[in-house]
């Protein structure tokens, strides 16, 4: 590649990236908008949120500074479902970063500590549509009551990776990493590595 080439490319690239940026400013204007309504509108929030995809409930979050969701994001705090009532809370610390189309959603409550990273598709729930016994398999999924094992905590400087499960009841210890595709059905110790269908201890560090 001669010189000329190589200083072409580099202002191809230059000029690419401007057109990006300037295109970009709508929807950037868009969003910042969009969360200064958030802010005003539900103090506590003090996330950013790009595109979500559903959010109900978020007068039941309270979320830190720095915080910030990819596009896509499904956040739920159910105050009723169908003829139930229940009293959700779910609370996330600051700089936490959450991957595209993560879900976080409760009845009881959820707390999430200081910087936790996560992959794409996670999903932390604390409950479920109805109880795995005979009665209840006889009532369609969406008409059953919501249930909890539990609120579910996870600790400061937590990494999850892509399509995790947390379910009710769980409680992830700080320092710990959930490996991708895991299911966490149990408590993890503090600065531990898991992994796997149910999530159990790989390494401990």
């Amino acid at each position: 590649m001669t010189l000329f080439d190589a200083l072409f490319e580099t202002s191809s690239n230059i000029i690419v990236r401007g057109i990006r940026w300037i295109f970009n400013l709508p929807i950037q204007f868009y969003f910042r908008t969009y969360n200064m309504l958030l802010h005003i509108r539900y103090p506590q929030w003090n996330g950013y949120i790009r595109n979500p995809y559903f959010l109900l409930g978020l007068k039941h979050f309270t979320v830190g500074k720095g915080t910030s969701f990819a596009p896509k994001a499904e956040l739920t705090a159910w105050r009723r479902y169908n003829e139930f009532v229940y009293h959700p809370h779910v609370t996330i610390g600051c700089n936490c970063h959450f991957g595209k189309a993560c879900h976080i959603t409760a009845i009881n409550e959820i707390t999430i500590g200081d910087n936790l990273l996560t992959g794409q598709y996670v999903i932390i729930s604390d409950h479920a549509h109805g109880e795995s016994t005979a009665d209840q398999l006889l009532i369609p999924p969406s008409e059953r009551r919501l249930t909890t094992k539990g609120p579910v905590h996870i600790g400061n400087n937590v990494w999850i990776g892509d399509r995790v499960a947390i379910l009710s009841g769980v409680s992830i210890g700080d320092g710990a990493i959930i490996g991708c595709n895991a299911v966490v059905t149990h408590d993890v110790p503090p600065r531990c590595v898991v992994g796997g269908v149910p999530a159990k201890i790989l390494k401990k560090l």
